[in-house]
């Protein structure tokens, strides 16, 4: 089974990515999922379509996450969620013959591609989607994709798949180094996404009440100090960047509360608890950043437990 592309995980991001890739390359994607369920879906649906901001039907051919000899593709692109990653990124490697591309939130994933000797790039997702269910996916809020190397290689994958992404529609932009661009989109997942999940309400809440907004601007702010010890200049202000988000995704139910809402474990560990981890190492105070982390596991673990102790499977 060859094709152009592979997609691992066909959660909201996937499907958009998967749309876009199709749109610029005339190509079916092959989709990389967990579950069997999912899988017959897609087949039974021939694809995947994506609703709202953005419009579109993908033909995909699914496949449960294996490691089938069979399959082969120019690029992979890893879309699941953090905590997945680095083992769908050790698949990815195996089967793609021009580089992978790690597109999901948190940090890990990218990471684990160099530990592979992989050429590898990263893609910050800015639009606001949703996942409806196994099939479908709505975009509630228009962004970019950042696509770019990682610790000085991987910029001519970024350009490759970029042009092609740019091609079927997507708002692109390369750059040499997307790190700084991880961070900053760390900043928004680490105030805005479990304030969100922790008040149950769409993104906008953090604009409409005057203390969210005061919390989760606190904690962008520490993680822009993070970044700044530890080398790293962020594109952007990250109270600055919050608000645009925000804004821009008011409607959108965020990641983390989708999740919850599906008994499904949440990226906090990859996001929060990382940048905290990496706060100590910088020996940077993040009181709000943590606050948050603790909240939200907590919450996790009551939700899961809730759900009969053990959470689905992501896709």
């Amino acid at each position: 089974m060859n094709g152009g592309f592979c997609v691992f995980g066909l959660g909201s991001v996937g499907m958009l990515l998967s749309l876009f890739l199709h749109k610029g390359s005339n190509k079916p994607v092959i989709g990389v999922v967990r579950r069997w369920e999912q899988a017959r879906a897609i087949a039974e649906a021939r694809g995947v379509r994506v609703r709202g901001l953005v419009e579109g039907f993908a033909p995909v051919i699914p496949i449960v996450f294996s490691d089938d000899p069979r399959v082969r593709c120019k690029f992979a692109i890893v879309a699941t969620k953090a905590y997945d990653a680095p083992r769908a990124v050790g698949a990815a490697v195996r089967v793609a013959s021009e580089g992978v591309l790690v597109a999901g939130n948190g940090f890990g994933g990218l990471e684990e591609a160099y530990k592979h000797g992989a050429e590898a790039a990263g893609i910050v997702v800015e639009y606001g989607v949703t996942r409806l269910n196994d099939v479908e996916a709505e975009v509630r809020g228009l962004g970019r994709l950042v696509l770019g190397g990682y610790r000085g290689r991987g910029v001519n994958v970024a350009r490759a798949v970029g042009e092609i992404l740019q091609r079927g529609g997507a708002r692109v932009s390369i750059v040499e180094d997307v790190e700084p661009w991880r961070w900053l989109k760390a900043s928004i997942n680490a105030s805005l996404n479990p304030l969100a999940a922790l008040l149950g309400r769409e993104n906008g809440v953090v604009l409409e009440v005057g203390e969210a907004w005061e919390v989760a601007s606190r904690a962008a702010r520490e993680v822009g100090l993070i970044a700044k010890a530890l080398g790293i200049n962020l594109p952007e202000d990250p109270v600055e960047a919050l608000k645009r988000v925000a804004d821009a995704t008011r409607g959108n139910i965020s990641s983390t509360l989708q999740d919850l809402r599906s008994c499904r474990k949440t990226e906090v560990e990859e996001i929060n608890g990382y940048i905290v981890r990496a706060a100590g190492r910088a020996s940077v105070s993040a009181p709000t950043v943590e606050t948050l982390y603790l909240l939200l596991k907590s919450l996790e673990r009551v939700v899961l437990e809730s759900c009969g102790g053990s959470s689905r499977p992501g896709t």
